[in-house]
């Protein structure tokens, strides 16, 4: 699923003239053909685009509602932020992620918040991004000492625990077949919003990180292998300090 998405509003008003209802358009191009073939006596044989011309002229309204919703929200990054599902939950783990003493109806709240988006990689870097990197680590390391204190793994505390680690994991996340640091993400991350946005976080964490005390309550094995791998993709992605000669 996917809870945000970057896109030019221009680019989408363009894509819709092209579509229809501009002279030169996709749609007027299709009944050009049409009646071209009609007048050739093969008009069976283009029966199976007939729909296009349905989805052409729904397709074009709906491309200009979002340009105009995306115009409507601030510029964030370079890029555009456009609400969809995940955005209210996003809220409210950052709402209740403020609250100085976390009680066990907290856990379970916040559980079932992250519950069905923790794997997502746009929810968790919006949700990263809108906490703060360090913020959202001191909530990790909050998790993890509730779910150190309890013997149980199946409580609320256990099962959050496992989630603010998976989304640490999906804030994280290139797109597949990019590698941290190759050509392919350097493009991605001077060319989008979100590349963009990612490498921010990275910056973020690393700065964060750096200032760290070590964990006082065990966690888990998946907690520290996440720290790890966003540890090493840091390194991978971020520019070295030059040394002084």
């Amino acid at each position: 699923m996917g809870d945000f998405r970057d896109a030019d509003p221009d680019q989408l008003d363009e894509l819709a003239a092209r579509l229809w209802p501009r002279h030169d358009s996709v749609y007027h191009r299709l009944v050009a053909a049409y009646r071209r073939a009609a007048e050739l006596g093969v008009s069976a044989e283009l029966t199976p685009l007939r729909p296009m011309l349905e989805w052409l002229t729904n397709a074009t309204p709906q491309l200009r509602e979002a340009a105009r919703i995306l115009r409507s929200r601030p510029e964030r990054a370079g890029g555009w932020e456009w609400r969809a599902v995940g955005s209210d939950s996003a809220d409210a783990v950052v709402a209740l992620s403020g609250k100085p003493d976390l009680r066990p109806d907290d856990l379970a709240t916040l559980r079932d918040l992250l519950a069905d988006h923790a794997d997502d990689p746009d929810f968790a870097g919006c949700l990263v991004d809108r906490m703060g990197v360090a913020e959202f680590l001191r909530l990790c390391e909050r998790v993890n000492a509730a779910a150190a204190a309890t013997a149980e793994p199946a409580t609320a505390a256990g099962a959050l625990h496992a989630l603010t680690t998976t989304t640490l994991a999906s804030a994280f996340a290139v797109p597949a077949g990019t590698r941290f640091g190759s050509p392919a993400y350097r493009r991605w991350t001077r060319e989008t919003a979100q590349g963009r946005r990612l490498r921010a976080r990275l910056a973020a964490f690393a700065e964060a990180d750096a200032l760290r005390a070590p964990d006082d309550a065990p966690a888990s094995a998946f907690w520290h292998l996440t720290l790890l791998a966003v540890r090493a993709s840091a390194r991978a992605a971020l520019p070295r300090p030059r040394r002084e000669r």
